[in-house]
């Protein structure tokens, strides 16, 4: 019935028979209506139309024509475009949504690997050097452990040293390279110095060769100290005091050069060191004079000819098997 109507008003209109009733109906009735619909039957009345008035009806009915064209050409263009994105969009979300899933966990993996941490242990008697991402060389004395993040240089130069090592710090003003201990913390910027701190000892010591570094302690409140070259940093954990001293830095760098060296130190401070360095265990069988303190110098592969040196120091007996060594002391 619709459809017979607007062809009906269409006819009439194109006529120019339309009254103005007619012409609100069919502006109604084509506004409510499909528009593949109107097309199909203007076509049809295009087809068909006899012009009684030549050309001015012509270019009426063309104007007419043209309107419907142009709404249906946007009809079909906002069509192809709804159902591209449509279609587009079951393609796109879920892959944008896998890429997002893939950068983000891309992101922590790398955030993860970036803290993970990297440790480097050396054993009883054994000795090593690294070279760290930013450059800088770290030399470990036996029974040492260095740990630092992978992510190293990336932010920041963060390392956590327990026992001993000596640090040639790579210069760089941006980023200060800052040790960590369980009592304290050096930082520096490029320098080279010693550090002496193993957890089993009263002292921590750090000895700086070259450059400026800072000293803060853990205390509450803490003690910072600023340390030149050839100055020494004694810490005392007991009385958590710091005590600043010349050195010329050469006792404090011996085991490097292989060298053990002993200035007024308690014999089992001593003994420590000759496991430390030489990977052994000493037992001590009967009583030792505890407060005797011992200053010397060792430069030797081999640890028989340290404890020869001690026996005669010491007059004291002792037997090796392996990797242990048993003093067996004299009494009087």
């Amino acid at each position: 019935m619709t459809e017979s109507r607007i062809y009906y008003l269409l006819s009439r209109y194109a006529d120019k028979e339309i009254g103005k009733e007619e012409l609100l109906e069919l502006k109604e009735l084509v506004n409510s209506s499909d528009n593949s619909l109107l097309g199909g039957m203007f076509e049809h009345l295009w087809c068909n139309f006899d012009y009684k008035d030549g050309e001015a009806d012509k270019k009426e009915l063309d104007k007419i024509y043209s309107g419907i064209q142009k709404k249906l050409k946007r009809k079909r263009v906002n069509m192809f475009l709804y159902r591209t994105l449509r279609y587009a969009a079951i393609i796109l979300i879920p892959l944008l949504f896998t890429l997002s899933l893939y950068f983000y966990q891309d992101r922590e993996k790398m955030y993860q690997l970036g803290q993970k941490e990297i440790t480097i242990d050396v054993a009883k008697g054994q000795k090593a050097g690294i070279t760290l991402p930013d450059g800088s060389r770290v030399y470990l004395n036996s029974e040492s452990s260095l740990r630092y993040q992978q992510s190293f240089d990336y932010k920041d130069r963060k390392v956590d040293l327990t026992g001993e090592a000596f640090f040639e710090v790579k210069r760089d003003t941006t980023k200060p390279f800052i040790v960590y201990t369980k009592h304290l913390n050096i930082e520096v910027l490029g320098t080279t110095f010693n550090l002496y701190a193993y957890e089993q000892e009263n002292t921590i010591e750090m000895a700086l060769v070259s450059g400026y570094v800072k000293i803060e302690t853990h205390t509450v409140p803490s003690e910072v100290m600023y340390v030149k070259s050839k100055e020494k940093i004694l810490f005392d954990k007991i009385s958590g005091k710091l005590h600043l001293e010349k050195t010329n830095t050469l006792f404090e760098t011996a085991w490097m050069r292989n060298e053990l060296v002993f200035r007024s130190e308690q014999i089992e401070s001593v003994l420590t060191k000759v496991e430390r360095k030489y990977g052994v265990k000493i037992h001590v069988d009967g009583k030792w004079i505890e407060n005797d303190r011992f200053t010397g110098y060792f430069y030797s592969d081999h640890v028989g000819d340290v404890m020869e040196i001690l026996r005669m120091h010491y007059k004291f007996e002792y037997r090796m098997k392996n990797d242990e060594i048993w003093i067996i002391t004299t009494t009087n």
